[in-house]
């Protein structure tokens, strides 16, 4: 089940595994770029702490990037490889297509 989270930005946890968490930009209100120490403080209190999970996010153009977190606190943002998008591109295809 996903959560819908909002800060100045509205963004969907679409995913959260032991290794890392996806969140996909609903495109309401700031980006999560422009809204990302708010994002990043949203998504550790609603599951419990980020620890060493990764971060990433699908923006509003379409594209994926990681959160990087030092800390529990939002430091920068890092690009994702090509295979990296193309498994995140798969997982949000699947989990809308799921009710």
């Amino acid at each position: 089940m996903t959560k819908i989270l909002r800060s100045k930005a509205t963004f969907e946890l679409l995913l959260t595994t032991d290794t890392l968490v996806l969140l996909v930009d609903l495109d309401q209100g700031a980006s999560v770029t422009n809204d990302a120490d708010a994002a990043v403080r949203l998504v550790s209190r609603a599951i419990g702490g980020i620890g060493r999970r990764r971060v990433y996010y699908r923006d509003t153009l379409g594209g994926f990037n990681e959160l990087v977190i030092t800390h529990e606190c939002f430091t920068g943002f890092k690009p994702v490889t090509p295979s990296q998008c193309s498994m995140f591109s798969m997982l949000v295809k699947d989990r809308a297509a799921k009710p």
